[in-house]
Formats: C-alpha cells, structure tokens, sequence
C-alpha cells in the first residue's frame, strides 16, 4: 500500500531530522572547540571499564574525570574528546588511560560562553561524525521511502 510508505516515510525523516539536529550539537562542539580557552585542571578518576552486553560482546570505556577552574568556580568534566565511542580495542582504551593517569595535571579546553562544556582533546576527529551519519542515512531512507509512496500513489490514482 502506497499510503504506508507515505506514512513510514514521513515518521523516519521526523525521527531522523530530530535525532540528527541533537547530535549535531556534538560536531559543532567538536569545531567551536579548537578556539576555546583553556585552564589548567587535574584528572581524579581514571580507569578502564569492561562491559559486557546481552550478547556477551565485550567492549571497553574510558572513564576520565576532571577538575578545573574557571574565575574560580570549580567544574568537573568527563569528555575526553567530542564524539568518543566505546572500543572493542582494549589497547585504546589503555592508551588513553597511560596518557591521562589520575592525578596528572592537564589542560582543560572549556566552552566559554558555558563553562560546563569542556573537553581534554580539542577539535574534530571522524568519532564525532559517527552519529549523525546514521541519522542521516535514517531521514534518507525516510525521504526514499515517502517518495516511493508518493509515487505509486500517483500511479495508482491516476486512471
């Protein structure tokens, strides 16, 4: 039935557009990052975390929290870099972990207008695309799939 790849069409780009615009905020954070300002701040947790999931699949997480201070209001942050995902790779996990021990003295990038909003790794890196990139392929098939609808809609009421 047409009518229902109309209406599958138009709830997947809902879905998709709205989940997009969201994660979005992660890639404009990434970029506005590189021109923050910094403080110095202090890492107080930092371990590796194992999960396992319903399948059994395992995957690692870095766990980094950090103090800083900001006109000296004090703030703690977690975000090791803007768009970091678990790993499989438990490697990474370490590497990261070697490169920000608990109790070394780091540089916090912070969001200016939101001091809040920090990271240790400015920038952008192909992580933070992750996301949006599937919510955008999710309101391409929505556009794909109410074009189709409409299409054969057309076809069909125009004798």
């Amino acid at each position: 039935n047409p009518l229902v790849g109309i209406i599958v069409g138009i709830l997947f780009m809902i879905i998709g557009a709205s989940t997009l615009y969201f994660s979005l905020g992660e890639v404009f954070s990434a970029y506005n990052s590189e021109n923050w300002q910094n403080a110095p701040g202090k890492v107080i947790v930092s371990e590796v975390v194992r999960d396992v999931d319903s399948d059994g699949d395992i995957s690692y997480r870095t766990d980094v929290l950090y103090q800083y201070q900001v006109e000296g209001k004090q703030f703690t942050g977690n975000t090791i870099y803007f768009g970091k995902m678990d790993n499989s790779n438990p490697g990474e996990a370490n590497r990261i972990i070697t490169d920000y021990p608990e109790g070394s003295e780091v540089k916090i990038y912070y969001d200016p207008d939101d001091p809040n909003i920090s990271t240790l790794i400015p920038g952008i890196n192909w992580e933070v695309f992750f996301l949006p990139g599937i919510f955008a392929m999710f309101f391409i098939m929505g556009f794909i799939s109410f074009l189709m609808g409409l299409f054969y809609y057309r076809k069909q009421n125009s004798f």
